[in-house]
């Protein structure tokens, strides 16, 4: 039987909002399809892959990796093309502002207006109505962001919530729900997440089935990723739980989906993505070396895998353990045996 093979379309979102599908020849991404997928399918990639890292992967997860392939007709992965334009509809931030005030979800003010409308003095998030991983976000009291700002594009305006927590919650097809903490930057860029035993899991979960069930009424049957978040406003904690939307795969699913490949028993992982700029380790046999007396034992399930090839820009590692705080320490001893600077901040956990 002939293996089916795949690439890996980050530029989903571009590719919506354009009208016009492009093939990636290679994706900065394309480490992890080889630890969620196994030998039934193939990578589409023009990637030189080390042998020791494909080696390294099928002795963590014991089991065959796909085959890795230059050329054949490949099928699109992070995101599906065959309900384009329903697709482009659930994506837009424009439908989850509206679905989100449909369903009283939303208790904070907020709109949509073109570029060319902006008059805003409040402390806002502007964020492009197909943007992603924070592409396309800005404060609006930081006048030097809105130079960027499209005139002719639509954005969804929103108070800016002192948020204390963001979330990823993803329906599969098969009604698997799949649920992460996820860890944003500053400027609101993607940048790790916690999967596993986490306590917002079930209130949000239970919270979101009313959104769910609208977006499979409108006939998408392909994975669902909503986003929310947890603030506090003085002394007051809440939830704004319909943030966004997402017709595709995410990296807190990816996340769930690597954990699961890897270590089912240990009750939590963090996946954490730095930018290869500020290791000292620039190779992933150099890596291997540096960090050997921290790497996941099977026998105590706990430890650190080392998800990336060193290929591009991102560089990223799964931690096991029974805890963030666990997580963090052995992330902060990890840190200084692959880096000259300082841990990032978005990285330092408080407990």
């Amino acid at each position: 039987m002939e293996k089916i093979i795949y690439y890996l379309n980050d530029n989903y979102e571009q590719c919506l909002s354009s009208g016009k599908i492009i093939e990636n020849q290679h994706s900065a991404w394309d480490d992890l399809f080889l630890w969620c997928e196994n030998a039934d399918v193939c990578l589409k990639t023009n990637t030189e892959y080390n042998p020791k890292f494909l080696d390294y992967i099928e002795k963590t997860k014991e089991e065959e990796c796909p085959n890795v392939v230059k050329v054949g007709r490949a099928n699109p992965w992070w995101g599906k093309y065959d309900q384009i334009e329903l697709a482009k509809k659930i994506n837009s931030k424009e439908f989850s502002f509206e679905l989100s005030k449909q369903l009283g979800l939303i208790n904070h003010d907020g709109g949509i207006f073109f570029g060319r409308d902006i008059e805003f003095k409040k402390n806002y998030i502007c964020k492009d109505i197909y943007s992603f991983s924070g592409i396309n976000t800005f404060i609006t009291n930081i006048p030097e962001t809105l130079k960027f700002l499209n005139m002719d594009s639509k954005y969804l305006y929103e108070e800016n919530l002192p948020r204390i927590a963001d979330f990823g919650t993803s329906l599969m097809p098969d009604g698997k729900i799949f649920f992460s903490e996820n860890i944003i930057n500053k400027n609101f860029f993607y940048k790790g997440s916690f999967v596993g035993q986490l306590e917002d899991k079930t209130h949000v979960e239970e919270s979101l089935k009313p959104v769910f069930k609208e977006i499979k009424k409108l006939g998408w049957e392909d994975v669902i990723q909503i986003d929310s978040i947890k603030y506090q406003k003085s002394t007051k904690t809440d939830y704004y739980l319909l943030m966004e939307i997402n017709a595709r795969k995410s990296m807190g699913l990816i996340s769930n989906l690597m954990k699961n490949k890897i270590n089912l028993n240990s009750p939590l992982a963090g996946w954490f993505i730095f930018n290869k700029k500020d290791l000292r380790v620039k190779t992933f046999t150099d890596c291997l070396l540096a960090i050997e007396d921290d790497l996941l034992e099977k026998n105590d399930q706990k430890g650190v895998v080392i998800t990336s090839s060193f290929h591009y820009k991102f560089v990223h590692f799964l931690i096991f353990d029974d805890s963030k705080k666990e997580i963090n320490l052995r992330l902060m001893k990890l840190w200084k045996k692959v880096s000259d600077k300082r841990l990032p901040i978005e990285f330092i956990i408080d407990f």
